[in-house]
């Protein structure tokens, strides 16, 4: 994937440097307060815009092996914010767990709540 290539062309500290500035960009924005805009999609699980808003943007980890010690809340957080990077649409119905480890796959019926 991208880590593998950019690390390959470049160097790790490049690719350290590409991911501390991943994480200064916003994760959503919201058009005429009516249309959420996110980069990847949603994870299915309900969170409100305060608590995306609030949720930290430095402090969060991708990989559950680097998060096993996190409180709830902290689940929380690195569910919405992956959720937002990571997932993905697909054309059946309902939510599954995506297949690079991180966020989920979602159907049409899911965006629609």
């Amino acid at each position: 994937g991208f880590a593998k290539e950019c690390k390959q062309k470049y160097s790790k500290s490049v690719f350290n440097m590409v991911c501390k500035v991943f994480r200064c960009l916003p994760i959503t924005t919201v058009i005429n307060d009516k249309i959420m805009v996110l980069h990847a999609g949603i994870d299915g699980k309900d969170f409100s815009l305060e608590e995306l808003d609030k949720a930290s943007r430095t402090n969060w980890e991708l990989h559950p092996h680097h998060a096993q010690k996190i409180t709830p809340e902290e689940k929380k957080r690195n569910s919405m914010i992956t959720g937002g990077l990571w997932s993905d649409p697909r054309c059946k119905k309902g939510l599954c767990a995506s297949e690079r480890g991180a966020g989920s796959e979602f159907g049409p019926d899911v965006c629609k709540k």
